[in-house]
């Protein structure tokens, strides 16, 4: 698990790239560093209010020691597209919840003090600077 997600508050994502499975998201840190923040063979995710000025409030890894409902309506509203039904079926959507409460899958909540709202879930998270 990724330790320094905290360090997230208040940066600005600046660009979203999907290369090969993974999430790519940069960011502009308040002390004006641009940071990647990598997440790995995603399985599902949504961004959603993308607009041209995005502030991540926290980052917030969601995994085994979080409560089902929590990771289900996470999951659920990354598969519902336009308020429609999930593009997934409950069969999907448990697997991805049983992945995520073994460990072997990281559920990621990026919410948003003001834009882009993302979900994703990953393999694991990689931070690095551009």
């Amino acid at each position: 698990m990724v330790n320094n997600l905290e360090d997230f508050h208040d940066a600005e994502v600046i660009k979203i790239e999907i290369n090969s499975g993974d999430l790519h998201i940069s960011v502009n840190t308040v002390d004006n560093k641009v940071k990647n923040i990598k997440l790995i063979e995603c399985k599902l995710f949504r961004v959603n209010d993308f607009i041209h000025q995005n502030v991540i409030s926290r980052i917030l890894p969601i995994g085994i020691d979080s409560n089902d409902e929590g990771i289900l309506e996470k999951i659920s509203w990354a598969t519902e597209i336009g308020g429609d039904s999930p593009f997934m079926d409950v069969k999907s959507i448990k697997g991805l919840l049983n992945d995520i409460r073994s460990g072997s899958l990281l559920l990621v909540y990026f919410e948003p003090s003001w834009g882009a709202e993302i979900v994703a879930v990953c393999r694991k998270i990689e931070i690095g600077a551009l």
